[in-house]
């Protein structure tokens, strides 16, 4: 066996090789620096550097190195929750013609409920384990869950503490009831004016088939 090692040659490299610009409020703008890494500047020409979504911009930024081109990227805010992916192209020409270069973008326009995305009720001993949820606010205020429900009906779904900045709602399977299919959804609403309606999806599992999956890990937030 012959071991080779070496570096992959290209003729533009974005640096970094992505921009993340992390978790933003409602509306919040962000600047992210970018450099374009030019390996041959005799021989490579940079011809465009664009973002096809309208809420990125990007602006070429003084460089007193031929081989670095410097650029701010912009984002202008957005109101609408969820993650947001984009991408920044690089159309250039070099010793193979015209090429493309894509820089991938990401950011998190959230809100101030955090809670989890999915979660999950486990059947042990012939019964699924209650679950229990948790959403709470970044900024301290008071949250309260107005009405909380299964809208397929295979989980009981009842608030069991709405105190301060959190509150809590319990997820389970009724005595008696066999669930007609391993998931679902629950809908419940708050008192945020952002987020009046949170959607958490869940599913009902054995623990044979979580065996040799390691230990459970935490839930993400949103």
């Amino acid at each position: 066996m012959l071991t080779l090692s070496g570096e992959l040659w290209v003729d533009v490299a974005a640096q970094p090789l992505r921009l993340h610009f992390g978790q933003l409020q409602p509306g919040q703008s962000a600047k992210r620096p970018l450099s374009l890494v030019v390996t041959k500047p005799e021989a490579v020409e940079v011809k465009r550097v664009s973002l096809a979504d309208e809420r990125f911009t990007v602006e070429p930024m003084a460089s007193a190195d031929r081989g670095r081109r410097s650029y701010e990227v912009t984002f202008s805010g957005s109101k609408k929750l969820g993650a947001i992916q984009a991408a920044l192209v690089v159309d250039y020409t070099g010793p193979d013609g015209a090429e493309q270069l894509e820089v991938p973008i990401f950011c998190q326009v959230a809100g101030d409920l955090r809670y989890p995305r999915s979660t999950s009720l486990q059947k042990v001993g012939g019964r699924y384990q209650p679950e229990t949820l948790v959403v709470a606010s970044r900024s301290n205020k008071p949250v309260r869950i107005l009405s909380a429900k299964d809208p397929d009906g295979l989980l009981a779904v009842d608030v069991i503490e709405s105190k301060g900045a959190q509150a809590k709602v319990r997820l389970s399977v009724p005595e008696g009831r066999e669930p007609t299919s391993s998931g679902g959804k629950v809908e419940l609403q708050t008192n945020d004016p952002l987020e009046p309606l949170v959607t958490i999806s869940y599913t009902l599992q054995t623990a044979q088939r979580r065996r040799g999956l390691g230990p459970r890990q935490p839930l993400g937030s949103h």
